[in-house]
């Protein structure tokens, strides 16, 4: 499928230059379409190691732990990432990081910590709620 061939196309691009973080981040991504979770996870940390951007590779790396069922890593770090966002400058990055950690404490069912990412973006972007006032 889709997935496949993006995991084909990724490698061929890793292969041609290994030190591009962001073409593990996204072939993580396609392993984790198709349930190869332990290829995701190598993939976030080498991603990582090269200095990727931290959201998607940690909300990616966090699914894939939980997924292979080791849960106290998968909530490691989903909360590395969130204490991470604190001392970061740029609200595009801010918002994208909570919005991973929403989208991962959603797939757990946990809706307290989905109320307070969400809550966390609209203090970030109050613009977002104006049609809603």
């Amino acid at each position: 499928g889709q997935a496949d061939r993006g995991i084909e196309d990724l490698t061929r691009v890793i292969e041609l230059d290994p030190e591009i973080s962001v073409s593990y981040v996204y072939r993580a991504l396609a392993y984790s379409r198709i349930g190869m979770y332990e290829s995701a996870v190598q993939d976030c940390h080498q991603a990582l190691k090269l200095g990727s951007d931290y959201s998607l590779a940690l909300g990616t790396l966090a699914w894939a732990y939980w997924q292979t069922g080791q849960r106290e890593k998968a909530v490691a770090t989903i909360e590395e990432l969130s204490t991470k966002t604190e001392h970061w400058h740029s609200k595009r990055l801010m918002v994208d990081a909570h919005k991973q950690i929403a989208d991962f404490y959603r797939r757990i069912g946990d809706h307290a910590r989905v109320a307070g990412e969400t809550e966390k973006i609209l203090e970030l972007v109050p613009e977002q709620i104006d049609g809603y006032n």
